[in-house]
């Protein structure tokens, strides 16, 4: 019976190792290239392996989405910018765990002529090939819209919780809750600096910085909504920071305004009224963000509404408004901030009716001089500071206006 145990003991072991040796590799994306042809225009990935793929069409604006298991990516981030013939640029990244998804923007209407995998030849790898011929919009709506499993492919969102009361306060000895969210990931890149460098892995890497920051003090409870190069919708988004029963929920991003001498980081609140053109502009293309990565919005709703929504929201807003407050003097202090710091726009991730909510804008990655110190770790290290520090600020003055309504 001993020798019995002792062997499959072994056995298992040794399946476990053989399954370690031969799992298969990630499949790699290595190279992308699109070509113009008299009549039709030719897209061609090269992946290392064969793997499954989904194809499908959306409108308004004309894209084409393409769905693989999750992989690796080798290619120049920058070809992704060139327009040739019917695509003006594409997109790509991890959408959700396990699979992987790479949008196309179109000229105009175009509907898919072609669709196959090419197996190896010579030195040449697998080849996913999709040819794209020129529509007429009529033509293009007929095909275009989400396949019948597409549910399967959007990341799940748990119910919201009930509406917290804004007059119940936290125990003292309770850590505050931070909700970090580091925009934009995986297949939506956000916005491309002047030497290259993504948005989405800026405003991770500082996000990740805050967190450290936030977190060395004792006096936090820090969640990020994301901590690796993934997609979020922006209702996951607003979700996290509901489910976490955040005190405070930091999103953040970094602006571009190519052809303007634009710099400096600002700050941003809740309103559905702007405070000027370009904080609408920006709330508009922000909240475009599930539309860029192929997201499904059929079926979509606001947050649930309930008795005490209207109270916590007015409670909320102000809320967001001291705290942006505090953030202005200590992001100037850090490393400058834009003429009008302060502004108010209806972004969507800010709409949490019972969490105080800010967007920060970090700089200007179309800035030459904003860029360069963006890239740098003293930067990252004194803008996670600065943030840390306007934190600290609002929950001491917090408290002391708590104490003030109670009368100690």
């Amino acid at each position: 019976m001993g020798f019995y145990r002792l062997s499959l003991s072994l056995g298992l072991m040794l399946a476990c190792i053989a399954g370690a040796v031969w799992a298969a590799p990630q499949p790699l994306i290595s190279e992308i290239r699109v070509g113009k042809h008299d009549d039709h225009t030719r897209f061609v990935i090269d992946v290392s392996q064969k793997i499954d793929f989904n194809v499908f069409t959306l409108a308004d604006p004309y894209r084409v989405v393409i769905d693989f298991p999750e992989v690796g990516w080798r290619i120049d981030p920058a070809a992704a910018k060139s327009a040739v013939g019917l695509m003006k640029g594409y997109r790509y990244g991890l959408y959700r765990p396990g699979r992987s998804r790479m949008v196309v923007d179109l000229s105009g209407p175009a509907t898919l002529a072609n669709k196959f995998l090419l197996p190896p030849e010579g030195q040449r790898q697998y080849r996913l090939v999709l040819d794209l011929v020129p529509a007429d919009r009529t033509t293009y709506l007929k095909t275009a819209g989400w396949p019948d499993a597409a549910a399967l492919d959007t990341p799940s969102v748990l119910e919201d919780p009930p509406i917290a009361d804004p007059a119940v306060e936290k125990p003292r000895n309770v850590k505050r809750v931070v909700v970090i969210d580091p925009g934009h990931g995986g297949v939506d890149p956000g916005a491309t600096g002047v030497s290259g460098i993504l948005e989405k892995d800026l405003v991770l890497s500082v996000g990740t910085a805050l967190r450290d920051a936030l977190e060395a003090t004792g006096k936090y409870k820090v969640v990020m909504t994301r901590d690796t190069d993934i997609f979020l919708s922006l209702k996951a988004r607003v979700a996290a920071g509901r489910r976490a029963r955040a005190d405070l929920f930091i999103s953040l991003h970094a602006d571009s305004a190519p052809g303007s001498r634009a710099r400096g980081a600002s700050v941003y609140t809740l309103s559905e009224k702007a405070s000027d053109r370009e904080a609408e502009a920006l709330a508009r293309a922000e909240n475009q963000s599930d539309v860029i990565a192929g997201v499904d919005l059929t079926n979509e709703s606001d947050i649930v509404t309930s008795i005490l929504i209207d109270l916590a929201q007015r409670e909320t807003k102000n809320s967001s408004v001291k705290f942006a407050q505090a953030l202005v003097p200590e992001l100037q202090h850090a490393g400058g901030v834009t003429q009008r710091s302060h502004r108010f726009a209806g972004f969507w991730v800010l709409k949490a009716p019972d969490v105080p909510s800010v967007l920060i804008e970090l700089g200007y990655l179309s800035s030459d001089h904003d860029e360069s110190e963006m890239r740098t770790r003293r930067w990252r290290a004194n803008m996670s500071s600065a943030i840390s520090r306007a934190v600290d600020s609002y929950f001491k003055q917090s408290r002391l206006e708590h104490k003030a309504e109670a009368g100690d």
